[in-house]
């Protein structure tokens, strides 16, 4: 039996729908359970229109995570990392990066 890839992620939850909700993802023959971050990264690259925010929103959290950036809860690196290369990806196909920015 063949099956297609899903065309956004699907979350599994536990019995009878309670507990969290998980990212399992098929590798080769197996099926392995994803941490948060990973998830996070996974979806961000498999599926990128199933996660995208605003332009106003991104640069509101890119804003924030500048401001309180010695702040000890932070979101995980891999998150802030893929929010800080969107914007300034956007910003050099958009040609608004100006003097001074990489």
């Amino acid at each position: 039996m063949t099956i297609p890839p899903s065309t956004r992620p699907v979350y599994l939850k536990g019995p009878k729908g309670k507990g969290e909700a998980e990212l399992w993802v098929r590798v080769g023959n197996s099926t392995r359970h994803l941490e948060v971050a990973d998830a996070v990264q996974y979806v961000a690259m498999r599926w990128p229109e199933t996660v995208r925010v605003s332009p106003l929103t991104r640069i509101r959290l890119f804003l924030t995570m500048t401001r309180h950036r010695e702040t000890p809860t932070r979101l995980p690196r891999v998150v802030e990392r893929t929010l800080t290369e969107r914007i300034f990806s956007e910003r050099a196909r958009n040609g608004s990066l100006g003097a001074g920015e990489e």
